[in-house]
This record gives C-alpha cells, structure tokens and sequence, in this order.
C-alpha cells in the first residue's frame, strides 16, 4: 500500500503533541527511542529508524500508536516489494502486534486495548489487509496472522454492537 492510500486513512497531520502526549512511559530506552519520532510525520519515518529502535510502539501513547502504525504499514510492505519478506521491520511489526495478545494481567490488557480502540473501522481493516498479506510470508511474527486478524475483528466487532461502552 503506498503512502497516498494509506493518507486516505490514516491522518498525515499528526495531533497536537503539546495536547495529546507522545508517550505514557519514561525511561532511558523510552527517550531514546521516541526521538526517531519527535517532529516526524508517520510518513517521515524510516526504515533504520525502526530497525534500531523496534520497540518504540511499546512506548507510545494511544494515540502516538494510532498515529504511527502507518509508518509500519507502509515500511514492511516496501520490504516485502523489494525482498519478498519482512526483514529490518520484523520486530517493530511484531512488537507493535503482539498489543492484540489476550495473555496478561488486567491492567495489560486494558493497557493494550487502549491502543487499538482509537482506530477507525476503516483502519482496522487496512490493519488486517496488512496482517492478512503476512500469511503467505515466512513466519516471523510471535502471533499467527490468523489470531492476530481474529483480535482486531473482534474489537471492531464489539464496537459496532456497543460492548464495553459506558451507558
């Protein structure tokens, strides 16, 4: 998927950092990491970047997640057109997905769900067009494709019947 198509989804304008926080965690590895991000638009984001610092998703806000999941998108796919595999983005990709795990304490489970209850529908499902795409790759991912695609349609799923909204 190139960058236009992904823009069409996925905002290139990014929110307000000054209102909407970057990151929900503080540390040496998280500074370090979150400066491949600071004053970079989603599409700015480079392949080195992520291969260096993979675990920045781990970092990032709710929103910095949603914000920046296109960069992933669209960096692993420019992999797969020019080597047939994901290579220097397998474990950002990896990382950022292994958010739709059901396996953790309460706590990370609601941690995790708050970074995939920001998509739109129409994100979530070019998330799973791009998870989809994984199943005819050499296996890297900690998940399989077909829970990880079973997770997401389950949030969108839920959201659409209204479970978990507060009445």
């Amino acid at each position: 998927m190139d960058v236009e198509k992904l823009a069409n989804i996925f905002p290139l304008e990014p929110p307000d950092w000054r209102e909407v926080a970057l990151t929900d965690s503080s540390g040496h590895d998280v500074d370090d990491d979150i400066k491949c991000l600071i004053g970079r638009q989603w599409n700015e984001v480079e392949l080195l970047d992520l291969r260096i610092h993979f675990e920045v998703f781990l970092w990032l806000s709710p929103e910095a997640f949603q914000y920046y999941i296109p960069a992933l998108i669209w960096l692993s796919e420019q992999e797969v057109e020019t080597y047939g595999y994901v290579n220097d983005t397998a474990l950002a990709v990896d990382y950022a997905l292994s958010f739709l795990s059901e396996v953790g304490s309460e706590d990370t489970l609601i941690w995790r769900a708050q970074r995939w209850a920001k998509f739109s529908n129409s994100g979530l499902d070019c998330i799973i067009a791009w998870i989809t795409r994984f199943e005819a790759l050499p296996s890297f991912l900690t998940l399989e494709p077909p829970q990880l695609i079973s997770a997401l349609t389950k949030i969108r799923n839920d959201r659409e019947k209204g479970v978990g909204k507060k009445s």
